[in-house]
């Protein structure tokens, strides 16, 4: 009798990026007005396939499909987060192809906006993972986990100008940490209430005020 580890032996099959292929979509960049959109794509008519579609079809078990909490680029109005995928793989023996981008450099911020988190692909996360480059092929053996982690998109406006309260809501969405909210909007939250301390919120802010950069425009 097999074991829960072995393969299942239906799925001798080699698979390839030819049979099954996975589009992730991530954050959109914030907007002078709104902030940035998640798991959605701005510029060609996609979505990201159902995991149950994927399973339905192919030798996978979609294992973990969540947004990436604090890699949105910080802004006025912040940048869309970043979206993880992770997906076991479940036949004897396969070739995997990685076609993605900003591993190197992160998505740019707009008028004073930051960078969102840069993006990555790694084979069975954790210590001993295996991280591939943007444009790379790897074998992979039964059982092997493909992580896809997106990268956020960056921010509009200068972080310091937005609302402390939409600060605190996105804290308490897991859009933003508490580290994040400190060091990148100048919003002190205290705990274990997590309510802004609006008085240190104004000194923090005045502060970064005057020893701030000016803003860096980095397209037209």
């Amino acid at each position: 009798m097999a074991s829960r580890e072995d393969p299942d032996p239906r799925l001798t099959q080699r698979w390839s990026s030819a049979d099954a292929s996975e589009v992730v979509l991530s954050g959109t960049g914030a907007r002078a007005a709104k902030d940035g959109c998640e798991a959605l794509a701005s510029a060609f008519n996609a979505s990201n396939i159902p995991a149950e579609a994927q399973e339905a079809n192919h030798p996978i078990l979609v294992v973990r499909f969540a947004l990436i909490g604090a890699s949105a680029g910080p802004g006025k109005q912040h940048g869309g987060c970043g979206v993880r995928r992770d997906m076991r793989f479940l036949a004897t023996e396969g070739k995997f192809t990685n076609l993605t981008d900003r591993q190197r450099f992160a998505p740019y911020g707009l008028f004073g906006g930051r960078a969102g988190a840069k993006g990555g692909t790694v084979i069975n996360p954790g210590p001993d993972e295996q991280v591939v480059p943007s444009k790379d092929s790897r074998e992979l053996a039964h059982g092997d986990v493909i992580s896809f982690q997106q990268p956020g998109a960056g921010g509009y406006g200068n972080p310091l100008d937005r609302d402390p309260a939409r600060v605190t809501e996105d804290v308490l969405d897991e859009y933003v940490s508490l580290a994040q909210a400190r060091e990148a909007y100048g919003v002190v939250i205290g705990l274990p209430t997590l309510t802004v301390d609006h008085e240190a919120t104004v000194r923090l802010r005045a502060s970064r005020r005057r020893t701030a950069p000016p803003p860096v425009v980095t397209r037209s």
